[in-house]
């Protein structure tokens, strides 16, 4: 399982093309069986004000023009929960009983744009640098679970890669 890492991390030593950046992780999580992800970064003390975070994704185009229209990432219950965790987190491990409801509202509208089974990713840097990076499948929830157990450490390090 290692190999997707290892691969990973020689295709990008060097890139400094965030579009060849992007590629490179798009066809990595391909490999793995994930079909799309997003990049957030920004350093927190802009979350407080109108500064829009720095995006890298492939999501669904429509997904992403909503998504800011709306400002569901003052509401985002991912976010929300990876500002306060180093630790990757399913987005089913949220509880949809548990979230407020602009947060299930973010998160059921994602489900009505193809996003259900993600995988979140955080990354603190010591600057107050903040990062995270969501992978999604089509995968039922049980095959789902199934490429986590395989590939989740690849993706939590892939994630530092991204951030660097």
């Amino acid at each position: 399982m290692r190999r997707h890492i290892d691969q990973f991390i020689g295709d990008v030593n060097g890139v400094r093309d965030i579009a060849a950046l992007r590629a490179r992780f798009s066809e990595a999580i391909s490999r793995m069986g994930f079909c799309t992800f997003v990049y957030a970064g920004m350093h927190i003390p802009q979350l407080d004000d109108n500064s829009t975070p720095y995006i890298v994704s492939t999501f669904p185009d429509d997904w992403q023009q909503h998504y800011f229209q709306q400002e569901y990432y003052r509401s985002d219950p991912i976010i929300a929960s990876a500002l306060h965790s180093v630790l990757p987190t399913q987005w089913s491990d949220l509880g949809q009983n548990s979230l407020q409801k602009p947060q299930a509202n973010v998160m059921n509208e994602a489900r009505n744009h193809g996003l259900e089974h993600g995988f979140a990713v955080p990354v603190h840097g010591h600057g107050g640098e903040f990062g995270l990076t969501s992978v999604v499948s089509n995968e039922s929830g049980k095959e789902f679970r199934r490429l986590l157990l395989n590939h989740a450490h690849d993706l939590h390090l892939m994630t530092i890669y991204f951030h660097s």
